[in-house]
């Protein structure tokens, strides 16, 4: 029921605008509201399409100002006034009958439609343009072949330590594990090798990439000849790539070509994880980082442990071109490489 500001009259409202007084108060539940009748319109005179914005938005159409002839609602005042709420300009209707009105100067807070979601847009920077290309173009035309092989690195971390106490020179495990890559291609010139459009080329360097996070972006500096270095060598030209790829300083034969990379997020605890290649390149191993399992027979020396025996280990993640490594030499490829982690002393250093 509707009843006069002035509390003379009580009607009935249905699709017509009355127009009694020059206000029309109501009550919901123990709220009093009040509005102007010449914003009041019946809903019977809307057109279809600004009937189904109305409904479908749950919008109240007699708080939005018309400016069609004789005061009717257009589409256009529907698409405004949704811009509005959108924008914060206007506050929706059901804000206006739940809080009281104000006279405070307080900024209103925009009001979020239902199912909206606030969003900041971020430009995206050359470098995030071309890593973007580049790993969509990486996973839509390459056929991928993954195989995981977890390796034992007791003698692994004991040879680190040595080399600290004999050569004064603190070498990480990335370092060696770089060098373990480089040492397994050289087992394995099959591997070393890149798609060539419609043929497999074969690389004679062995030039491993290294995978380095930056602000802009992940970059591969390469470690050229990396078979031919020393673990101490390898580790001064990581820091040096490293530092001069997050200063951007980096020259493009110094981050271009190579034919495998390395990606090592063990220093992040992460435990196994897949990477994406780099094309042309053929392969890049996922390593995760260093965890106590429990080993109960070691298969070199066909000896068996105590129950409850710990050990460490690592999870390695090989990610290969179809093409150029398949399956069968994937699993080669990764024994050579679980040999040499776990009988460090023969080469690596």
């Amino acid at each position: 029921d509707f009843k006069m500001a002035a509390g003379l009259k009580t009607v009935l409202c249905t699709s017509a605008t009355y127009r009694f007084s020059s206000v029309l108060t109501w009550r919901c539940g123990s709220v009093l509201h009040t509005r102007p009748f010449s914003s009041v319109q019946s809903t019977q005179s809307l057109s279809p399409a600004v009937r189904y914005l109305v409904d479908t938005n749950r919008l109240d159409p007699t708080v939005i100002s018309p400016t069609g002839p004789k005061n009717r609602l257009l589409k256009g005042d529907v698409l405004k006034y949704m811009a509005d709420l959108k924008s914060g300009t206007v506050s929706s209707i059901s804000d206006s009958l739940k809080k009281p009105t104000s006279t405070s100067s307080k900024p209103v807070k925009p009001v979020r439609q239902d199912g909206e979601q606030s969003f900041i847009d971020i430009p995206l920077t050359n470098m995030r343009k071309t890593i973007s290309k580049r790993l969509t173009l990486s996973k839509t035309t390459i056929p991928y072949a993954y195989a995981v092989i977890d390796c034992r690195v007791d003698k692994l971390l004991q040879l680190r330590k040595l080399v600290l106490q004999e050569r004064n020179m603190k070498v990480t495990v990335n370092d060696l594990l770089v060098k373990a890559v480089a040492l397994t291609l050289q087992r394995i010139p099959e591997a070393n090798a890149i798609w060539n459009g419609d043929t497999v080329e074969t690389l004679h360097d062995i030039d491993v990439s290294v995978a380095v996070a930056t602000d802009g972006g992940l970059i591969t500096p390469i470690i050229a000849g990396a078979n031919q270095l020393s673990v101490v060598e390898i580790s001064s030209r990581i820091k040096d790539l490293a530092g001069r790829a997050r200063s951007g300083k980096l020259k493009p034969h110094e981050y271009q070509g190579g034919s495998f990379c390395l990606s090592n997020l063990g220093m992040f605890g992460v435990t196994e994880f897949s990477a994406i290649i780099n094309p042309p390149q053929s392969g890049i191993l996922a390593v995760g980082g260093v965890e106590l399992k429990p080993y109960l027979f070691d298969t070199d020396s066909n000896t068996s442990y105590d129950e409850g025996s710990v050990v460490k280990m690592i999870s390695a993640t090989l990610s290969c071109d179809c093409r150029v490594i398949d399956y069968e030499l994937a699993s080669k490829w990764l024994a050579v490489f679980k040999q040499i982690l776990e009988s460090p002393i023969q080469g690596l250093i």
